[in-house]
């Protein structure tokens, strides 16, 4: 076996190819084919280009047969080869190995290899069964079978064309024959679509409908709220005037006791009087000689 050590050392193979299997430092494997350009390592694989730095690459076993290397010696045999049933078998070898890049244009080898009727004979009725894994790969080699012979039957019906009164249609041209229109990606009959629509409109009216009421309820709501606030704020404002007129009240009642305070009820004279200034008949005695009010047993000098 011969093998090539990668990493640590300068990898230059210019323009050559090999069929190898790239063994990675992390254990990876790539099998393919290597091309080298500068200081990448690329390698072709079914799936398509791989790129790996030579620091990446732990050994290159250039003698490893790859799928991809057999792909191409079969392909090169087939260089020379007129029958459309040999690529179409290459087509389906490649997509079992998960190739699916390299299918499309060995189909279209196929399709060129088909020029007249005959051609048609010896690889259509092989082909009708043999080509469902290919999928819309195969739509290309159809499209030639029908540019060959425009009404051959299960070509057209491949390629999803349908009979209507003598002359292939495609689904579109069908379906509007048959009156039918497209409606979120399905053809029904137009009063199929309206009363889908109409039924959807009645619903929506129905959830406007319900939303209306909801949003009128919650105004309702609302509005009796507001109420409620102004009648505890108009409450709040009256017992606040209540309690400003009892304050008054009390501020008067209080006055009226300060001004009573200054006054003194005398029995004698059966009467108020200030306190500080009355002077009582029954217990002082006018002097007029002396000009004023004297307690009892006042001696007048004169």
């Amino acid at each position: 076996m011969k093998l090539v050590a990668i990493a640590g050392s300068a990898f230059f193979l210019g323009g050559l190819s090999f069929a190898d299997e790239v063994r990675l430092l992390n254990g990876g494997t790539i099998n393919g084919i290597v091309r080298a350009q500068g200081e990448e390592i690329r390698i072709e694989t079914f799936a398509g280009e791989v790129v790996v730095a030579p620091a990446q690459v732990r050994v290159i076993d250039r003698e490893h047969r790859s799928r991809l290397e057999e792909y191409y010696e079969r392909a090169e045999r087939l260089k020379e080869s007129g029958n459309a049933r040999d690529f179409l078998e290459l087509a389906l070898w490649v997509r079992e190995q998960k190739g699916s890049r390299l299918v499309r244009p060995n189909v279209l080898e196929a399709a060129l290899r088909l020029k007249s009727v005959a051609d048609l004979e010896g690889v259509v009725p092989w082909a009708g069964g043999a080509t469902e894994s290919l999928g819309d790969d195969a739509r290309v080699f159809w499209e030639r079978v029908i540019s060959v012979d425009p009404g051959h039957e299960s070509a057209r019906r491949k390629l999803g064309f349908r009979l209507h009164e003598g002359a292939w249609l495609t689904e579109e041209e069908f379906q509007v024959a048959q009156g039918n229109v497209l409606f979120e990606g399905a053809w029904v009959h137009p009063d199929q679509r309206a009363a889908v629509l109409l039924e959807r409109k009645l619903k929506l009216e129905e959830r406007e409908k319900r939303v209306r009421e909801r949003e009128e309820a919650a105004a309702k709501a609302e509005r009796k709220i507001d109420e409620k606030q102004e009648d505890v704020e108009e409450a709040i404002a009256k017992v606040r005037r209540e309690a400003e007129e009892l304050q008054r009240k009390e501020d008067t009642l209080r006055e009226l006791e300060r001004e009573l305070r200054r006054y003194v009820y005398c029995r004698a004279c059966d009467g108020y009087f200030a306190a500080a200034s009355h002077i009582c008949s029954a217990r002082w005695k006018y002097c007029s000689s002396c000009g004023g009010y004297f307690a009892p047993g006042h001696v007048c000098p004169k």
